[in-house]
């Protein structure tokens, strides 16, 4: 779920197709808002626009624009509020939910996909018969897409436009924010004068930290000494914005995300006597981000997906400890997330966080759960076959050889997919 860079390109400015150079329009807070591109609807089209989102047609009403994916935990986990959401503002409010993946995906997991899958509390009726707002599917690169999402590259996204057309708030994963967000601008009275100011010192901060990212993905992972240090200054730049959001708003969750990921990126760009101090500061954000998504009853993060975090690759960054933690809350029926339940990689994920605690019985366990939930052909089976291969490698005693035996799976396991997808090559990961 993060942002990524903004890029300044061209924006189809009008239906009639007029283009719009980047100078006069850049998602901007109070910038009236252009149409945006669309593939192709998946439900509820709205009328007169078969290919874009022309918000000039939406005059009066506030319009939510979702940027999102099937695979997404929390994307998933809000289907159901979202449809609350468009239910209880009918007219006054027109969501239009973005995914660009192909078509048929969002169409089959609707009609796959039930409420009660979501929701235990929800009746047991198909999504695609329970979503009642727009949902479309997009080409990222196109412009009029680009010129939105662009810095805005996690998900879920959102972009709120005022029943004025113009640009009010542009958030990232937050979906609380978005809420008081249209309930203000739905109000008899408009956001007050300090509530707009908020909105748009909120986007000055998401566009600042958007051209930094730019920076440094541009930057990448250098050689050269000076370059290293120049990354790992910008990466601190970005804790810093991050703990300005964190100042403004205490119960933003991606500004903890942020500052997270922007102190590991500085970790892997600094030289080795600054690595202590950034280590300590990891793991205080990690400490602080757990305490936070525990104690919140939305959970922003799923416990599955934060013990993934909490093991990336550089094994000098792995907090096994804290990972066992986060499974064991997703074990949790009464701790776990509305992620936790409907992210198929989960058990995979806890095959792996058992491994690195050094209980390989468990995570044979649940690597053969894995096998069992995940089709053949997908990336999860191949690497849950991977992961219950290291965990019996670990179980001989053989721990020198454990990832050159899943690396050894992996590759048979590819072979196998490919065939089974029609030579479709796999892409894999371990």
């Amino acid at each position: 779920m993060r942002p990524r860079s903004l890029r300044l390109a061209f924006v189809l400015a009008c239906a009639a197709g007029r283009a719009a150079s980047a100078a006069d329009f850049s998602a901007d807070f109070g910038q009236a808002a252009r149409p945006v591109t669309v593939k192709g609807w998946v439900k509820n089209p709205p009328p007169g626009a078969p290919g874009a989102v022309d918000f000039s047609a939406y005059k009066g009403r506030v319009v939510l624009l979702e940027r999102w994916a099937t695979w997404c935990g929390p994307c998933v986990a809000k289907i159901p509020a979202l449809i609350d959401l468009q239910a209880k503002y009918k007219d006054d409010l027109a969501l239009v939910s973005l995914s660009e993946e192909e078509a048929e995906k969002v169409r089959s997991y609707f009609k796959k996909t039930t409420l009660k899958k979501l929701d235990p509390s929800r009746p047991d009726t198909p999504l695609e018969e329970a979503v009642n707002y727009s949902a479309a599917v997009m080409d990222p690169k196109d412009p009029s897409i680009d010129v939105y999402f662009g810095f805005l590259r996690g998900v879920p996204s959102f972009y709120v436009i005022g029943r004025d057309g113009r640009i009010a708030r542009a958030v990232v994963g937050s979906y609380d924010e978005v809420l008081r967000e249209v309930e203000r601008l739905l109000s008899a009275s408009g956001p007050t004068a300090a509530e707009q100011k908020d909105a748009r010192e909120s986007t000055s901060i998401e566009k600042e930290k958007g051209r930094l990212t730019k920076e440094v993905t541009k930057l990448g992972s250098p050689s050269d000494p000076a370059a290293r240090a120049a990354g790992a200054v910008k990466h601190l730049r970005l804790a810093e914005i991050a703990e300005r959001s964190l100042a403004r708003r205490p119960w933003e969750f991606d500004a903890r995300d942020d500052r997270l990921r922007a102190l590991e990126s500085a970790w892997h760009l600094s030289e080795a006597a600054e690595r202590p101090a950034l280590r300590r500061r990891i793991a205080a954000a990690r400490d602080e981000l757990f305490a936070f998504n525990a104690s919140t009853r939305t959970y922003p993060l799923s416990w599955s997906q934060f013990a993934e975090m909490v093991l990336p690759g550089d094994y000098a960054l792995m907090d096994p400890p804290l990972a066992l933690k986060a499974i064991e809350r997703a074990q949790n029926p009464a701790k776990a997330s509305d992620g936790d339940r409907v992210w198929d990689m989960v058990h995979m994920t806890t095959a792996r966080v058992y491994l690195m605690n050094g209980r390989p019985v468990e995570a044979a366990a649940w690597a053969e759960k894995a096998l069992k939930e995940v089709h053949p052909v997908r990336r999860g089976y191949l690497t849950a076959r991977a992961e219950y291969h290291r965990a019996l490698a670990a179980m001989a005693g053989d721990l020198a050889g454990v990832r050159a035996e899943g690396r050894k799976r992996l590759a048979s396991d590819a072979a196998a997919a490919k065939a089974l997808s029609g030579g479709r090559a796999a892409r894999l990961e371990l």
